[in-house]
């Protein structure tokens, strides 16, 4: 796929080496469930890559689920992630 350059601009043509899963559902501690770019369910173990809706990226060491609400143990921490993606190699 070619970009179209602008005068003076430099761009790169980046691979794509990975998929991105939409979080779905909790499921324990150590998993959760994701759907696949090809609309599969598909459960992903700890530790994984997330990332939100600023494109940060995150190690996911832990997931809980209190009261409904699904939190993510990160750097020692719970967070709360929305939107978030799975990155998978």
């Amino acid at each position: 796929m070619s970009l179209p350059r602008l005068a003076g601009s430099i761009y790169f043509e980046i691979p794509y080496i990975m998929d991105e899963y939409k979080f779905y559902s909790f499921v324990d501690d150590k998993s959760i469930l994701a759907i696949t770019p090809e609309n599969k369910l598909i459960r992903i173990y700890c530790p994984f890559i997330a990332i939100d809706g600023l494109l940060k990226t995150y190690q996911v060491d832990l997931v809980i689920e209190k009261q409904h609400v699904t939190y993510f143990k990160i750097n020692g921490s719970l967070k709360r992630l929305h939107n978030m993606l799975i990155q998978t190699k």
